[in-house]
């Protein structure tokens, strides 16, 4: 299960790296739009995975 987590950990950073590039960097230099950018991140990886664990439940292998 620890595998899961380490992934979480791994797609938050990815996501706000992705998000990072994505956005005009200009308006996202002050460290509070980071740190929300962030935090939108880790919700979103744990939404997903709450959901990737309801979907493997519903399919046991």
């Amino acid at each position: 299960m620890s595998w899961l987590f380490c992934l979480t950990i791994k797609q938050t950073s990815a996501c706000t790296k992705k998000l990072l590039k994505e956005l005009p960097l200009n308006k996202i230099r002050k460290k509070r739009n980071i740190e929300m950018l962030q935090y939108f991140c880790m919700k979103y990886a744990e939404l997903e995975k709450e959901y990737s664990m309801q979907h493997s439940n519903m399919s046991s292998e």
